[in-house]
């Protein structure tokens, strides 16, 4: 199978998976999922492809959304409000639903996220004193989460003010001196963590614009090294998503993207979300942001 339709089965798998309500679902005959449908619209917007099954979805996502804003994971559990940003992300540029976007935003403003007395010591972790955002209500920030947070409110033009600014330095302080981010520590027991190809992607493109590129260059050096190495489709797509918005992105990485769809033959079909970052790596040439402004090839 070329390489077209590899990508063109994968579309078409995701698009299979959306459901009659609006909406689509993680796996196969599955339910209803908020960071599934996010991820979809994403990736079926940036390809310009199953346009009648976007605004069905978007809908789906506002229908979701609970009164003070948030898109929870489920509503029984309503502190898992994390796909909010993704759901920011996937309203971007519907003007329709400017009004549940606009709710989603002053959430994402306002939420309180646990901090922790800062010691001043680095060698023992970050600055835990920093407001970022957390996966659950009233918990610790993490990178991913924050990350989100920051692009979702940018790709809206929402001003956060104190916490944006808040949330960049945060990301930065997680910067890992070898290069890269963990999930959001630093050190344990004196011992430096290990970075991530994902967390590192997502931190890179919060910081995409905002801080000098010599602030990251250990992080893009990281990356790119890792970035030939890997083909799990979610670190290889936010490998490629980071350094893209540095406008270093590698000139293999659609071969690369590809040949990681190619390993469902493998391992399985992958859950729509993950098809979805794979579709959005490949067309977001400068990032995720630029993914959304896509319309395919």
């Amino acid at each position: 199978m070329t390489g077209r339709k590899i990508l063109e089965q994968a579309l078409n798998t995701i698009a299979g998976r959306a459901l009659d309500q609006g909406g689509f679902a993680a796996r196969d005959n599955g339910g209803f999922r908020a960071d599934a449908t996010a991820w979809a619209v994403m990736a079926l917007a940036a390809a310009g492809r199953h346009a009648e099954l976007i605004e069905p979805a978007r809908r789906a996502l506002a229908t979701w959304q609970m009164p003070d804003g948030r898109v929870p994971l489920s509503r029984d559990l309503a502190e898992t409000f994390w796909p909010t940003a993704l759901a920011m992300l996937a309203w971007h540029g519907a003007a329709d639903f400017d009004a549940p976007l606009k709710r989603a935003g002053r959430f994402l403003i306002e939420v309180p996220v646990l901090t922790v007395s800062d010691s001043g010591d680095r060698r023992h972790g970050p600055d835990t004193s920093l407001r970022g955002w957390p996966w659950v209500s009233g918990t610790y920030s993490w990178v991913v989460p924050t990350a989100a947070a920051l692009l979702a409110l940018e790709s809206s033009g929402m001003d956060g003010g104190e916490r944006v600014v808040e949330a960049r330095d945060l990301i930065v302080n997680r910067q890992l001196p070898s290069g890269g981010w963990n999930y959001g520590d630093t050190f344990k027991f004196g011992t430096e963590l290990r970075p991530f190809p994902e967390n590192t992607g997502w931190a890179l493109n919060a910081l995409a614009g905002h801080v000098a590129e010599a602030d990251v260059a250990v992080s893009l050096d990281y990356l790119q090294d890792e970035a030939s190495r890997i083909r799990t489709p979610l670190a290889l797509s936010w490998a490629v998503l980071g350094l893209g918005t540095w406008s270093r992105r590698p000139a293999r990485s659609e071969d690369w993207l590809l040949e990681s769809l190619g390993l469902q033959n493998r391992y399985g079909v992958y859950d729509t979300e993950v098809l979805a970052h794979v579709v959005v790596a490949f067309y977001g040439s400068g990032g995720l942001l630029s993914a959304l402004r896509s319309k395919g090839a």
